[in-house]
């Protein structure tokens, strides 16, 4: 590999900008310049629209993972990242096409991040299989789904992504304890989501540990969500449901089951849309299948992948878990290693 430098850099305004380029082009280019290696690096994590959901992260992220990668860097170890992912799949299911490609947006990002930097990234995946069997457990058969779909997903990710880590909540807290945290929060959260009254929800939600009221924006987006994955669902069963979803987020807290790694900090990179007012320090948001492929975005657990077919062309994308209301014909892909191998539904429409 060739060395890239800037002639004269004090003489030149863009020097950095210029180098930044060559590291991005031509990766592995400028590693005699730790800046502008830093700077590919982060590059690279932010991404373009093909691998980012949405606008360039806002001044106040981008600090916070700079930060990240500096302190990688200056000790020259992997840059660690955590990924939720959601323990089963919306409709009757398993992985398919969505998981696959989200696999391969990871897969891409370490492969371009190792040319710049050869410690490279270390990816530790989160399973939340205790969360999903307590968010459902009022769901009949929803339970009978989540080891299956959660040892798939573990599968696939360790033949695509060689050397991740997996972290499933039940490996350090019983399924059913879960369930009993959360249904003792439930009634609170359901009572503050029914009062308009923003010092008397803050009230009622500090005596089970949340921080000041419940965001209506943030309330509000998640009900627009869940009245189009269950529209057949009363309005108030779909509360009770998002007061579980609340209810869930603080027992991970509570029971540090984050998957964080104590004492280094680290990047979390989801594939669900940016929610309002939500916190989004050290975060990235990331598309399951390409800009090229496809504008449509869930992330892999709520959307069913499939391929398009257009002649002799096929490429991958993704619809809503019911499938949008049109045909596919059945198909499926055996995805295999030296370690594992798993089945996964590749369904495919041929558009004319």
């Amino acid at each position: 590999m060739f060395d890239v430098k800037i002639d004269s850099p004090f003489e030149n305004p863009y020097a950095s900008t210029l180098l930044k380029m060559a590291a991005v082009e031509f990766p592995g280019s400028t590693r005699s310049d730790k800046c502008a290696v830093f700077e590919a690096v982060v590059a690279e994590l932010v991404g373009t629209k093909q691998l980012r959901y949405g606008p360039t992260p806002s001044p106040e992220v981008l600090v916070s993972i700079r930060e990240v990668v500096r302190e990688a860097m200056a000790k020259d170890l992997p840059i660690h990242v955590l990924v939720p992912w959601g323990g089963s799949k919306q409709g009757d299911h398993g992985i398919d096409i969505a998981e696959l490609m989200a696999m391969k947006q990871l897969l891409t990002l370490a492969d371009k991040l190792k040319l710049h930097y050869p410690p490279g990234l270390s990816v530790r995946l989160r399973l939340e299989d205790a969360s999903d069997i307590a968010l459902f457990a009022r769901m009949s058969g929803r339970r009978e789904k989540t080891a299956p779909y959660c040892d798939a997903v573990e599968l696939l990710a360790r033949i695509v992504l060689p050397g991740i880590e997996i972290y499933r909540e039940s490996s350090l807290i019983a399924p059913d304890s879960f369930v009993t945290a959360v249904d003792a929060l439930v009634p609170t959260f359901y009572e503050a989501m029914q009062n308009n009254d923003p010092a008397a929800r803050a009230a009622l939600l500090g005596r089970i540990g949340w921080k000041g009221d419940l965001p209506q924006s943030q309330l509000a987006c998640y009900r627009n969500a869940y009245a189009k994955f269950y529209s057949n669902m009363p309005a108030a069963a779909r509360d009770m449901l998002l007061a579980r979803y609340f209810a869930c987020a603080i027992v991970r807290r509570d029971l540090k089951l984050s998957g964080a790694i104590d004492g280094t900090k680290q990047i979390m990179l989801c594939f669900w849309p940016p929610v309002p007012t939500q916190d989004a320090t050290r975060r990235l948001f990331y598309r399951t299948i390409p800009e090229r492929y496809s504008n449509q975005h869930r992330a892999p657990w709520i959307g069913k992948g499939y391929v398009r077919i257009m002649g002799d062309v096929a490429t991958p994308a993704i619809a809503g878990w019911d499938g949008d209301g049109e045909t596919y014909v059945p198909s499926a892909l055996v995805i295999s290693s030296a370690i594992a191998s798993v089945r996964l539904a590749s369904e495919y429409r041929v558009v004319e």
